[in-house]
């Protein structure tokens, strides 16, 4: 009775572990399925970026952009503490500084710029050169000699219909001496008839008005104005400018979702303009359905914005003017909108050899705490969508010990990175692998230190983790350790074999590749879940493909991908067995086999 496992499914424990088949792992801890039909300990992280003031990492992103000579240019941006910094690895600069220290930043393009939300303080603009908050005017210096003299900054407001709205927003403060300053002003929405510039004098924070724009087309004014020629004080804010927790960008359009003060609301912009407004470009998303729940979440799939409250999944599309938006099937909502990433399709083959498609779209955590898929086809004609956008859940195999983490989790992040959907939960990364249906987890610990997650982002082709309160970036996959300290990769068996009938267990193979140290990998046999008289035992893994105590290395011919095994003896009766593997280095695992015998009752010994 001899059973041989080389392929494995992951993780799985939705059931009891005697239910649970011998291909997958009851439970297993920093092991992912790179190697495709084995399990390998994961790589570790290395530290790129560190902030001696141990603050939260809010963000990071990577931002491409043309200069002015043409010339394609990346920039790193990190937030931490709410403080921007660019080329974090290189030399790092603060950019910007006063955001919240905590809130976790939403990052997209539009016209070559760079936006930065976080729903608590007004988005802010960067182009490569300043940064200021959106709805105001950019400010640059012109190297000709003028009339301002000090520390200065710049306010718009707009003019409908006779009333002038003030967002509250602030362009880049200027340090001018003697010089003239060139203010770019922001395009309203069409129906705009002016637009109103203040500034303030020098060094002061009064915003007095400069001029006024009559139209809704001009894109510059020189400023040369001596601070006695200033006009009226600018007005109250009567129209805050929009703060969502996330942002997209779709159709040329700019995409704001999850602000506090009107949560059922998505805020777009008209096409390549830079600025929310609250009267215009607004749709009341779950309205659509009767749900009137807050909206938590924004991503995007085909040409479509999904937006997702805590009760449904919808689609928005702004291929024309007005927004429009449409309920899914999907009748559940999103759990957390820091949980929402697009994912690929994929082909991939089950334990039986069958091929299957893993469909792509938005993954999530929904509002039943399990990880779905929203997806569908968008092409079909809107009479015969709603019948086609579903979700699927795709977490039922770890559900039993997922929700529980997911429902205690405080910082929650995700990214899909190298077939891997990763969803950060505080010291926890849950990993889904799209190309078998296979689930794992890592816990990001050692013996002194646990690493909890505030940020994930792919830069590069590089995964990098932003870490809460260790004012650090680190780099993922690319070393034995984290951050300098051993770590631990386990692997927990289902109950192999079980049944009522008795059986006599001689011995378990398993099977490896080479690693090249001699740190001992730790193997735990165990009859009937009796851990008091379970089989414990360090077996050596030097050598994987060649062992000189067996062989004369100058007659064997292998390589070092060969696949070699170690045995453990263990003679006991019993109804089903069980093993955990732990390595805290490097453990390329491909499969065992355990030999055994069926008890006839007509034994003589």
């Amino acid at each position: 009775m001899d059973i041989l496992v080389t392929e494995f499914g992951g993780n799985r424990n939705d059931r009891e572990r005697k239910l649970v088949s011998e291909n997958f792992f009851y439970d297993s801890t920093n092991i992912n399925f790179n190697s495709l039909s084995g399990a390998d300990k994961i790589g570790g992280m290395s530290s790129v970026f560190s902030n001696s003031t141990n603050e939260k990492v809010n963000g990071l992103f990577e931002y491409v952009y043309e200069d002015l000579n043409n010339q394609s240019v990346k920039e790193n941006i990190l937030v931490i503490g709410g403080n921007v910094y660019k080329n974090i690895f290189i030399n790092p600069v603060q950019i910007y500084g006063g955001l919240n220290a905590t809130a976790l930043c939403s990052f997209t393009v539009l016209n070559d710029r760079l936006f930065i939300s976080n729903g608590v303080d007004f988005p802010i603009i960067y182009d490569g050169s300043f940064v200021w908050q959106m709805g105001a005017p950019r400010a640059a210096i012109i190297e000709t000699t003028g009339n301002l003299n000090g520390t200065y900054y710049y306010a718009m407001t707009m003019v409908i219909g006779g009333v002038e709205s003030r967002f509250g927003t602030i362009s880049n403060k200027l340090l001018v001496g003697n010089e003239q300053v060139l203010v770019e002003i922001p395009l309203g929405p069409t129906d705009v008839d002016s637009r109103k510039i203040y500034r303030t004098p020098a060094d002061s924070n009064q915003l007095k008005l400069l001029t006024t724009i009559s139209d809704n087309v001009t894109l510059t004014y020189t400023d040369n104005t001596l601070d006695s020629n200033l006009g009226v004080n600018i007005i109250g804010i009567n129209d805050e400018m929009v703060r969502p927790k996330f942002l997209q960008t779709n159709n040329s359009r700019l995409v704001g979702g999850v602000n506090l003060k009107n949560p059922t609301l998505l805020y777009t912009t008209e096409t390549n303009k830079e600025f929310f407004t609250n009267l215009r470009g607004t749709i009341n998303v779950s309205g659509v359905a009767n749900d009137n729940s807050p909206l938590v979440g924004i991503s995007q799939d085909y040409n479509r914005i999904v937006a997702a409250s805590s009760k449904q999944i919808y689609t928005v599309d702004l291929s024309e003017g007005t927004p429009t938006a449409t309920q899914s099937r999907a009748n559940v909502g999103c759990a957390n909108g820091y949980t929402m990433t697009r994912v690929p399709d994929n082909q991939y083959q089950d334990l039986s050899g069958n091929m299957h498609t893993f469909p792509g779209g938005v993954m999530f955590v929904s509002s039943l705490n399990d990880v779905r898929i929203f997806n569908g086809n968008f092409a079909l004609p809107i009479a015969t969508t709603l019948d086609n956008l579903r979700t699927e859940n795709w977490s039922s195999f770890i559900q039993n010990k997922f929700s529980s983490s997911f429902t205690n989790g405080l910082n929650i992040s995700c990214e899909f990175f190298d077939y891997k959907y990763h969803l950060c939960i505080d010291s926890e990364i849950y990993i889904f692998d799209i190309r078998g249906n296979k689930w794992s987890k890592y816990e990001l610990s050692t013996e002194n230190n646990t690493y909890v997650v505030s940020a994930i982002q792919t830069i590069g082709n590089i995964l990098y983790l932003g870490l809460f309160e260790n004012g650090k970036v680190v780099q993922l996959y690319n070393t034995n350790q984290f951050l300098e300290e051993d770590f631990t990769a386990k692997i927990e068996s289902s109950d192999i074999l079980a049944s009522e009938d008795l059986k006599y267990f001689k011995e378990i193979h398993f099977y490896f590749t080479n690693v090249t140290t001699d740190a001992p990998t730790k193997v735990k046999v165990i009859i009937e879940s009796d851990t008091d008289t379970q089989i414990e035992t360090d077996i050596n893994l030097n050598g994987g493909y060649f062992d000189s105590r067996y062989y004369n290395l100058d007659n064997y011919v292998g390589s070092s991908d060969d696949i070699d095994y170690r045995v453990v003896h263990i003679n006991r009766f019993g109804r089903w067995i069980s093993f955990e593997i732990e390595s805290s280095d490097t453990l390329n695992f491909r499969g065992y086999r355990l030999i055994s015998e069926p008890i006839t009752n007509k034994e003589a010994l």
